[in-house]
């Protein structure tokens, strides 16, 4: 065990907590560690569909918050899980967006990413991935979206 900078680094009692999946492959493994590290927390409310959906099992999306300069711009964290190549659909629900664009993880703007508006209350794109690839998507939502 190391000693620095903690001496008292793995001395003491440890609690762990792990679950088997037998037959599992690796999109469902990932969906049910997520499951049993990061449970759903209850909250009140109406029951709202998800703001983001991605086409494909294996691109997971792991965050979607608001831009850390207050903006109002959304940012999108999503990654492929299964190490292969794969292209997906993402889906936002948003009834206007004014840009996409890929994000440094300081969600600084990037290259413009083409976006193309469903049914007149979703938006769309089309991504690529390699495998085990991250991306962080920088989306401008249109001033009939919410108030900014």
């Amino acid at each position: 065990a190391p000693r620095f900078p903690d001496p008292r680094t793995d001395l003491g009692l440890q609690r762990m907590r792990f679950a088997l999946a037998f037959g599992a492959d690796p999109a469902r493994a990932t969906e049910l560690g997520w499951a049993l590290n990061v449970p759903a927390r209850p909250a009140r409310g109406r029951r709202l569909g998800p703001l983001v959906t991605s086409s494909d099992p294996r691109v997971l999306i792991s965050a979607v918050k608001l831009a850390d300069d207050r903006s109002g711009d959304l940012i999108v964290r999503l990654y492929e899980s299964a190490g292969g190549r794969t292209t997906t659909r993402l889906v936002m629900d948003l009834p206007a967006v004014e840009s996409v664009h890929e994000a440094d993880l300081l969600e600084r703007p990037g290259e413009p990413v083409a976006w193309s508006a469903t049914d007149g209350v979703h938006a769309s794109v089309v991504l690529e991935f390699r495998p085990f690839q991250l991306r962080t998507l920088r989306i401008t939502p249109g001033r009939t979206s919410w108030p900014r």
